[in-house]
């Protein structure tokens, strides 16, 4: 069975601002561990994220 769900999600200005610095922040702390990672010549096992 396959659900489909179409929803949004409203924010005021000052909220929709934190949480873009949010998830750049939380973006930025992915790229270092996936370079971090690379010099240490981990294998990438299908790109999944465990956490």
């Amino acid at each position: 069975m396959v659900r489909f769900i179409d929803n949004g999600v409203i924010l005021n200005f000052e909220s929709a601002r934190n949480l873009y610095f949010w998830l750049g922040e939380r973006l930025q702390e992915m790229e270092s561990v996936e370079k971090a990672k690379a010099a240490m010549n981990f294998p990438v096992k299908d790109s999944e994220i465990t956490h």
